[in-house]
């Protein structure tokens, strides 16, 4: 699992197109970054991170560069 999908899957747990309007982007954009063929910017990066810490979701920005480990083994 990649972290965005970590991220979008388990923490705010809504669809790609739900966690693309947050972003400010389509669909098709956040299963590119899923699969890794594209990252996000920072601007992107920022409006995932406002979103949390708007709905008082439990926020690291480390999750946005590695998956928490408890998650990979519940995943494996």
């Amino acid at each position: 699992m990649s972290e965005i999908q970590h991220i979008r899957k388990n923490l705010f747990a809504m669809s790609q197109s739900g966690f693309g309007a947050i972003a400010g982007v389509d669909q098709g954009t956040i299963s590119k970054w899923e699969r890794g063929v594209l990252v996000p910017s920072q601007d992107e990066l920022r409006r995932i991170r406002q979103y949390a810490l708007d709905n008082n979701i439990p926020w690291e920005d480390s999750w946005f560069f590695e998956v928490p480990a408890q998650e990979e083994e519940r995943v494996s």
